[in-house]
């Protein structure tokens, strides 16, 4: 967790890991939240090819604002989507996807398509983890959880990212089914 804030201190953290032999933004690393990050910061995370991982709903309730999303997207910087922690953020990544969608329509001017989203909690989430040669994507030789949502009228990426949780029609772990209609 780094930056987690909007005051000076929530950025002076992420000045003290980026600086002289304190330098921890590397190529492996995923910042959490990066609320209070500036401009110029974030166009120092890029070239070193970091990661954040955004937690709107927690960011929104604890601190009354998120991270720069729409700059870190044109910076470059890979971003994954987060829950965070159960009393301020969401319960499940479905109702933070929903958060997200709300900001990004409301307040970002649709930066983030549905694709971008999806992205965001699967293949993004792997590589922020360091575990994308194990997980992340349906491919032969990963770990291949999967999970099926009623589609409606929607294409299938927004079905995934808009779904209810009454929408979930299947989850599967490890090539096991564990939930599922009949």
């Amino acid at each position: 967790h780094v930056s987690e804030g909007i005051d000076l201190a929530a950025r002076n953290e992420f000045v003290c890991t980026q600086t002289g032999d304190n330098d921890l933004v590397e190529p492996q690393t995923g910042l959490v939240h990066a609320v209070g990050l500036t401009a110029g910061d974030i166009y120092n995370i890029e070239p070193e090819y970091s990661k954040v991982v955004w937690s709107p709903r927690s960011n929104i309730a604890l601190y009354g604002n998120t991270a720069s999303v729409s700059l870190m997207e044109r910076a470059g910087v890979p971003m994954a989507l987060g829950t965070d922690w159960l009393p301020s953020g969401s319960a499940n990544l479905l109702r933070e996807l929903a958060c997200a969608i709300e900001l990004n329509e409301t307040y970002f001017n649709t930066t983030f398509s549905d694709v971008q989203l999806w992205r965001m909690v699967t293949t993004n989430a792997a590589f922020v983890a360091g575990a994308q040669l194990s997980t992340g994507m349906l491919k032969s030789g990963l770990a291949g959880d999967l999970a099926v949502f009623r589609a409606g009228d929607l294409d299938a990426h927004s079905a995934v990212v808009r779904a209810n949780p009454e929408d979930v029609v299947m989850v599967a772990r490890g090539g096991q089914a564990l939930y599922g209609d009949a």
